[in-house]
C-alpha cells in the first residue's frame, strides 16, 4: 500500500507522521509533495518518505491520496491531478485560521460543507447527490461516479 500526500502542512503533516509513527505504514511507502521544500525535505530526512517533484508525481506513485492544501488552491490541484486517474482522495481543509473565523464558520458550516462537496464532485467529474433524509444531513452525503459511456 502506498499513500501519497499533496501538502504536508500542520494537519496533513500530522496525519502523515501519525501513520508512520504508529507503524501503520513505513515511510518508504509514503510519497509527498509540498510547495514548502524545507517541509518536504524534513519529512524525507525524519520519516524516510519519497519526495515528489509535483502533484502529478504523487498521484502516479500512490494507491491512496491525502490532499492537505488550502481552500484557495483546491481547484487548481484537482485540475492538475484529475487526468492522472484519481479514483478517490481524502481532502483535508481548514477554514479556521484565527478565533474570529469560528463564529463565521458556525453560522455558515452547512453551506460551506455543501459548497466544498459540490466543488470536489465537480472537480473530479463526479455526480453530486443530496441525501436530505439523512439524520445528519447537511445536503452533502453521497457522491456517485458519473461514468461516461464508451
Amino acid at each position: 500500500m502506498k499513500i501519497g500526500f499533496i501538502g504536508l502542512g500542520n494537519m496533513a503533516g500530522t496525519i502523515c507522521q501519525g501513520l508512520i509513527k504508529s507503524d501503520f505504514i513505513d515511510g518508504s511507502e509514503v510519497y509527498g509533495y509540498d510547495i514548502n521544500s524545507q517541509q518536504l525535505m524534513m519529512f524525507e530526512q525524519d520519516f524516510g518518505i519519497h519526495v515528489c517533484s509535483s502533484e502529478q508525481d504523487v498521484v502516479k506513485n500512490c494507491d491512496y491520496l491525502v490532499m492537505g492544501v488550502k481552500p484557495n488552491v483546491v481547484e487548481s490541484v484537482i485540475s492538475k491531478i484529475k487526468s492522472q486517474g484519481v479514483c478517490s482522495a481524502l481532502l483535508e481543509v481548514c477554514f479556521i485560521d484565527n478565533s474570529n473565523d469560528i463564529e463565521i464558520y458556525q453560522k455558515n458550516k452547512n453551506k460551506l460543507a455543501t459548497a466544498v462537496a459540490k466543488g470536489i464532485a465537480t472537480g473530479f467529474n463526479l455526480k453530486y447527490i443530496s441525501d436530505k433524509n439523512s439524520p445528519h444531513s447537511t445536503d452533502v452525503s453521497e457522491k456517485a461516479k458519473d461514468v461516461p459511456a464508451g
